[in-house]
């Protein structure tokens, strides 16, 4: 908890989370006070897939409780890839941070059915806290890795969790977009699912602000979870951004965007603007 003690300038403050044997380092964002509205937070996407590199991607998920007495939790999965949509329950103490290595493995000891025979699964994360409970209280962040293939340690990304006031409520812009040699870029939404389900319009933008070819529709249910690979490759562009609208339905959403490195797969998490 960082605490201004004098002066009136704002400030910022974060974390980096740092692999022993690689250096990859994680970008961990600040929780900021919101003060008003539900605490629950939306991670995008917890996962266990085979993706391109030769070790499985997967998921450490963390929660904290901040507040002075236990918290009830339920983690309520939607699944995109594999089936086993549900939830799990879990309670912290009070001021707990807690750590699951394997957020998969932890929701199938929890019962739910998502299958464990090495077939790719994938879906949103909703951590909800008991009604009246202050969004401050809460904080959750999930970090997608997998090993290196040449050194020991893995590289990965870490992403926060997002509270419905966080969402967004109409567009949003996810910025610095590439793709070449070096770099790939990989686009995401997520429906937050608190008024049913929506459909987005994403329009591409290349790096010096022209609209690209083939703007899209994304019809999503409430909690599904979306990703788009290499949009910038079909659309014949080096770099860019993408536009996201609601167009129709009245749930808010979430979109960013993912820049990995094309030799490591270290990935960077691109958040969107609202």
């Amino acid at each position: 908890v960082v605490t201004r003690l004098s002066g009136t300038s704002p400030f910022s403050a974060y974390g980096v989370l740092n692999d022993a044997g690689t250096s990859d380092g994680s970008y961990i964002p600040p929780v900021l006070p919101v003060g008003t509205g539900a605490a629950d937070r939306m991670i995008p996407v917890v996962l266990d897939v085979k993706g391109g590199s030769v070790y499985p991607y997967r998921t450490e998920l963390t929660v904290a409780n901040l507040g002075a007495s236990p918290l009830a939790l339920s983690l309520r999965y939607t699944a995109k890839l594999g089936g086993g949509s549900g939830a799990v329950p879990l309670t912290l103490a009070a001021g707990e941070q807690r750590v699951v290595p394997d957020a998969m493995a932890f929701l199938r000891a929890g019962g739910l059915a998502i299958p464990s025979d090495g077939s790719n699964v994938a879906g949103s994360l909703l951590v909800q806290a008991p009604a009246g409970t202050s969004p401050d209280v809460l904080a959750a962040g999930a970090r997608v890795s997998t090993r290196s293939a040449v050194r020991d340690g893995a590289f990965g990304v870490f992403y926060p969790g997002l509270t419905l006031a966080e969402a967004a409520n109409g567009t949003a812009w996810v910025h610095g977009l590439q793709q070449n040699a070096a770099m790939r870029s990989n686009l995401a939404f997520v429906n937050f699912g608190d008024a049913g389900p929506v459909t987005l319009r994403v329009t591409f933008y290349g790096p010096s602000g022209q609209p690209l070819a083939s703007p899209e529709e994304v019809p999503l249910a409430p909690g599904e979870w979306l990703q788009r690979d290499q949009p910038l490759s079909s659309r014949g562009a080096t770099a860019g951004s993408a536009k996201v609208e609601r167009i129709s339905g009245c749930s808010r959403f979430v979109a960013y965007g993912v820049l990995n490195d094309a030799a490591t797969s270290d990935g960077s998490y691109l958040p969107m603007a609202r």
